[in-house]
């Protein structure tokens, strides 16, 4: 489940399961098949993520139905809708899956500026505690200059 916050609101979007449309862009992501996946009983387990496929056939049943995808090089991947196999729960909507992964993105750019500005006014700090107790704090090209680099 993709889950974030978005202008105050919680936003969560499942997978697709036996919700995708013929013609629907679909995203693999952060979903592990084990060290030693059988690949005929999980067929996107050979696919890096995040990967984009398009849903170019659908038949619907709880344990005959399938799902036909297209890899982004052409590549038909069959999708068996079984319970214990099933991939569709890791499938997710392309404009969903784009939404949550923006907002994670300036979310985690947020916290390394707010890391960043923390350290700066630690060395801030720390260097005022040098100067305050006798210390000359210099640049790196000052220490060159007095060849003490």
């Amino acid at each position: 489940m993709l889950e974030f916050w978005k202008n105050g609101k919680e936003i969560k979007y499942s997978g697709i399961y036996q919700n995708g449309r013929i013609g629907q862009m679909v995203v693999l992501d952060y979903v592990s098949y084990g060290e030693n996946p059988d690949f005929s009983k999980y067929p996107l387990a050979k696919y890096s993520h995040p990967s984009v496929f398009t849903i170019v056939e659908k038949v619907e049943g709880t344990t005959d139905g399938y799902y036909v995808v297209r890899d982004e090089e052409g590549n038909l991947v069959k999708l068996h809708n079984e319970w214990s196999g099933a991939s569709e729960a890791s499938l997710y909507d392309f404009r969903h899956w784009n939404e949550w992964r923006t907002v994670r993105e300036e979310e985690e750019r947020n916290r390394r500026d707010r890391a960043i500005e923390t350290l700066k006014d630690r060395v801030d700090l720390l260097k005022k505690i040098l100067v305050e107790q006798g210390f000359r704090v210099v640049s790196e090209k000052q220490a060159k200059e007095l060849g003490i680099s």
